[in-house]
């Protein structure tokens, strides 16, 4: 991932190019990518001080049916606010919404420690952000090797990680 732009850059990049709205996306616990729409100087801000996320994200299924059994959140916590980073490196405007760029984000703080994947290697409990980061992940994963064997997470790891460096190559200046 490259290296985080100063917020002054990226104020003027989204003023330069006439961009009014920011969506941030969170990966949930099942890797969908979850959104909230933002305007330009609520969004700018959040890069100095995080921004709140409803946690029930991190409490449904791909369904968005809750879970009836969760400790983190739930009916008995009233779905607070989690707190997510905001990760500039990850800007890309979007073609089919004028007006609008989309950053990626991670959580943070307390919801930092929900992560479903690879619980034995603390280090890394945040969701991975990007389909190279879950090649890896899934390369590192004993229960994963356990489960499909050596030559599959081996083989599925390898093509993730060459489509994204295929990716990285198309989209870089």
């Amino acid at each position: 991932m490259a290296i985080a732009p100063p917020v002054e850059n990226l104020r003027t990049y989204l003023t330069d190019h006439g961009i009014e709205h920011v969506k941030i996306g969170v990966f949930d616990t099942d890797g969908i990518l979850r959104g909230i729409y933002l305007n330009r100087d609520k969004f700018l801000s959040a890069l100095d001080k995080n921004l709140g996320f409803c946690d029930v994200i991190l409490g449904w299924d791909s369904n968005d049916q809750l879970y009836d059994n969760t400790k983190f959140t739930g009916w008995h916590t009233a779905y607070p606010d989690a707190t997510v980073r905001v990760l500039p490196a990850t800007r890309r405007e979007i073609p089919f919404e004028p007006q609008t760029a989309l950053f990626l984000g991670e959580f943070a703080g307390r919801a930092e420690s929900v992560c479903p994947y690879d619980r034995e290697h603390p280090p890394h409990r945040r969701l991975p952000a990007t389909l190279y980061e879950a090649a890896v992940r899934l390369t590192d994963s004993k229960p994963a090797h356990a489960l499909f064997g050596d030559e599959f997470v081996e083989h599925y790891a390898a093509t993730r990680q060459w489509e994204e460096r295929e990716f990285r190559k198309a989209i870089t200046d």
